[in-house]
């Protein structure tokens, strides 16, 4: 399984939004979920980037999930938020 990295939270100017796979706004103890897409069984998992404004990662925790069916695959990203402040989280192809 691929593994997700947290980035620390800045601009990307030179991101292409066709890479963006999901977003998601997390309020204070929430949890929410960013489908990233279904693949061909076969094919690998996509890199990950994932960016929390604000950078939170000591109260903002995510995992990346993997639901295989017979010909395919679809990568859920769950993200929860144990702070006070609502974040967004991008996740992102490499």
């Amino acid at each position: 399984m691929a593994k997700p990295q947290s980035t620390p939270h800045t601009k990307e100017t030179n991101r292409n939004s066709e890479d963006l796979l999901g977003e998601v706004e997390v309020r204070p103890g929430q949890m929410e979920s960013i489908s990233l897409g279904m693949y061909e069984q076969g094919m690998p998992e996509p890199t990950l980037i994932v960016e929390l404004e604000p950078d939170m990662p000591d109260t903002v925790n995510g995992s990346l999930i993997r639901l295989d069916k017979d010909d395919h695959y679809t990568l859920v990203y769950q993200v929860q938020n144990f702070g006070d402040v609502t974040c967004q989280v991008r996740v992102w192809s490499e």
